[in-house]
């Protein structure tokens, strides 16, 4: 039979029986020794000469290395691919099963899984032969030595899982040495419950060349001061390691754009290049690294701030948001962006009512500092009535800004009647919102000329509705859910006195805008601290 390959599942291939027949056979996913009672001994593989890769499964049935050479996988010259897998189970009694599946010189990727003797063989731990070798994968062992990775030198890829006593890794132990990781670009280390630390070595950095490293369910392992070193890293995944508390600030660099570090799941940092998700991130931020981000989401994270040189680089960035970040925010920060969508809010840096808005807008609108066309918002969503209504703030808004929306200002019950002016002079306004507010009263609308849409929300303190007079003539919608009965009958009796003004229950809005900002329109950049 001259089939080559079998584009079909590793259960599909282990099901094969009598494949020694299959001469021609190149790839071989996975052969389980034994199987069946007939068709399935490892002889059955010595048949076939033209495999380039190959799985075995079951060698813990395998008696001996006398029965392991019938799979002849030393005179195998096209063998790329190698993986032998023992069970979990009761191991078989000769030692020596692994030394009789010696691979030919020529292999590149070589796969053990749980092989439970203390000595590795003598083709990969001494008299190394396979010297051509780029990636190993060493998972479920117990040796007393690793492989000598200096002799192997175009081994690029190791991966280690599961391996039983080793508590520290890095040269003067398990008989690795400075040279062992000259080569090395990318390590995966996996369920190492008894690892502590991950050393480097008196003499300079060893793991500078390292592209991308992996560590995943390590409970022990406390810090990674080599990350300092690693300027070539591409990828970070760090997931489950809980006494890790020492990192470096990341991104490390810029090519640095695969990046994971979560202790739980929904808790730790995601970077790829252009998001950034931090919750709950205790660690230090690389801003300067980020220079093609374009989503930035942080939560809990009140030591992280941004400087302006940090940003200026962001040129690609549109939306931030941040939930209690307090310190991230000052007028400064502003100086070198070009704002369209702006939303403020902070109320989680403690149980008072502190507004990040009411000290940061009124002082970057009024600021000298600020360059043509830095203030563009079109929309704004903040917390603070009072510090958005003061009239230098809105003479800068008012031929831009097209909706508003306050919500959850807790502070103000009734509009001064330097607000009100101040509200007044935005002739752009097409929007306006509140929504979960402690008003009392709302403020005359006579000078909004473009606003056509007026939206209550849960503002149950409110007695009364502007008058048909304090009203624009532009008004089409009228909103209103959440409210008195009071304010419900005056929204009815408007519509009656105005047959195309149209009223309608409204939902929270705040939450859509967030929504549809996450969409992103072209350099928009969002600013919340509402999200949890």
């Amino acid at each position: 039979m001259s089939l080559r390959h079998i584009y079909s599942s590793k259960e599909f291939h282990s099901g094969i029986p009598e494949v020694g027949k299959m001469k021609w056979l190149q790839e071989l996913r996975e052969f389980d020794v034994k199987k069946k009672s007939v068709g399935f001994e490892l002889s059955q593989l010595g048949e076939l000469t033209e495999l380039g890769q190959l799985g075995i499964c079951n060698l813990e049935t395998v008696a001996s290395k006398k029965e392991a050479n019938d799979a002849k996988l030393k005179d195998k010259r096209n063998l790329k691919e190698l993986e032998l897998v023992w069970g979990r189970g009761e191991q078989t009694i000769d030692g020596d099963v692994l030394e009789g599946l010696q691979p030919p010189p020529n292999l590149s990727k070589l796969s053990i899984i749980n092989y439970g003797f203390a000595a590795g063989p003598c083709w990969l731990c001494s008299d190394i032969s396979i010297k051509r070798l780029e990636s190993l994968h060493l998972e479920g062992i117990s040796w007393d030595t690793l492989p000598s990775f200096e002799q192997l030198p175009h081994l690029t890829n190791l991966k280690l899982k599961n391996i039983a006593g080793m508590r520290v890794f890095g040269p003067g132990f398990c008989g690795l040495t400075e040279r062992s990781f000259m080569h090395l670009k990318r390590i995966e280390i996996w369920n190492m419950r008894e690892l502590e630390e991950w050393v480097e070595g008196p003499n300079g950095p060893l793991f500078s060349r390292l592209e991308s490293i992996v560590c995943l369910h390590c409970p022990l392992i406390s810090s990674f001061f080599f990350l300092e070193c690693c300027t070539n890293l591409c990828r970070l995944r760090i997931v489950d390691c809980p006494k890790l508390s020492q990192l470096p600030p990341l991104p490390r660099s810029s090519t640095l754009t695969d990046c994971s570090v979560n202790k739980e799941f929904s808790r730790g940092l995601t970077y790829d290049g252009k998001y950034l998700s931090a919750k709950d991130y205790e660690g230090p931020l690389a801003f300067q690294n980020m220079d093609r981000v374009e989503a930035i989401y942080i939560r809990g994270s009140p030591h992280v701030s941004l400087s302006v040189s940090d940003l200026q680089k962001m040129k690609s960035l549109r939306i931030l948001i941040a939930t209690g970040c307090g310190s991230m925010f000052s007028a400064e920060w502003f100086n070198p962006v070009v704002l369209e969508e702006l939303a403020v809010h902070d109320k989680s840096l403690d149980e008072e009512n502190i507004s990040v808005a009411a000290g940061l807008i009124p002082e970057v609108a009024m600021s000298n500092s600020l360059h043509p066309g830095s203030f563009q918002l079109e929309e704004m969503v903040v917390e603070s009535i009072s510090a958005v209504l003061i009239a230098p703030i809105c003479r800068r808004l008012a031929a831009i800004l097209h909706k508003l929306e306050f919500c959850d200002d807790q502070v103000t019950e009734t509009f001064t009647e330097e607000q009100e002016q101040a509200l007044n002079l935005l002739t752009s306004l097409q929007s306006l919102d509140f929504t979960s507010c402690k008003l009392r009263s709302l403020p005359r609308l006579y000078g909004l000329s473009s606003l056509t849409e007026l939206s209550i929300f849960k503002c149950d303190g409110i007695q009364s509705l502007p008058s048909k007079e304090d009203l624009p003539a532009s008004l089409l919608l009228l909103g209103v859910s959440g409210c008195s009965r009071e304010i419900k009958e005056q929204a009815q009796k408007l519509k009656e006195a105005n047959p195309c003004l149209f009223v309608r229950q409204v939902r929270n809005t705040h939450f859509l805008n967030l929504a549809n900002c996450w969409k992103g329109s072209k350099n928009s950049l969002l600013i919340s601290s509402w999200l949890s």
